[in-house]
């Protein structure tokens, strides 16, 4: 099965999150959107990534959604955050994707996020101030957000299982049951 992890990044966290999660799933390469456009039609399922700004996706994945919308309409398909807010998750999945496409996926969710003010633009800086105080409250407390990389690791593990589920087979040569995978 081949699994395209298809993501928009700004600072790197949500390619960092691709690549780990690329690791953990047999026939997944990841695409920075960014660099490449892939046809997702040339995969079997198919996993969308974004880092979130003020609210909203990337950029490149919109324009990504956008012009292959048909293509991914009928895939086994799932979408990750990365956002520095984990309690926003829901609220920004309902204002970035329909719910007909969000009842379409396996499963949505963030996968935790990192913040490095140092990389932000001096403007951006004084805009998350103002519309994220709390954000940089736990920054100065020293509580910086992280990808949660056990979380990415489960991701894996239940989109794997949703798309492709284990079926248990009698193995004569050990005597015991064994999981398999692959669609018939």
């Amino acid at each position: 099965m081949n699994i395209l992890i298809a993501y928009a990044t700004r600072t790197g966290s949500t390619a960092r999150a691709a690549r780990l999660l690329e690791s953990e799933l047999p026939g997944a390469v990841a695409v920075d959107l960014s660099q490449s456009t892939p046809d997702p039609t040339d995969f079997d399922a198919v996993i969308l990534g974004s880092g979130i700004r003020f609210g909203r996706i990337e950029k490149p994945l919109r324009a990504f959604l956008e012009r292959h919308w048909e293509a991914l309409r009928d895939k086994d398909k799932a979408v990750f955050l990365c956002n520095a807010i984990p309690e926003e998750e829901r609220k920004i999945l309902r204002s970035n994707f329909s719910i007909r496409f969000r009842n379409d996926c396996v499963l949505a969710e963030s996968l935790g996020g990192e913040l490095d003010l140092g990389a932000l633009s001096k403007k951006d800086r004084l805009l998350l101030k103002a519309a994220k105080p709390q954000l940089i409250e736990r920054i100065r407390e020293g509580l910086l957000p992280a990808l949660d990389t056990d979380k990415i690791k489960a991701f894996a593990q239940t989109f794997l299982d949703a798309i492709d589920p284990p079926k248990l087979v009698y193995d004569r040569r050990t005597r015991r049951l064994v999981e398999v995978r692959g669609r018939a």
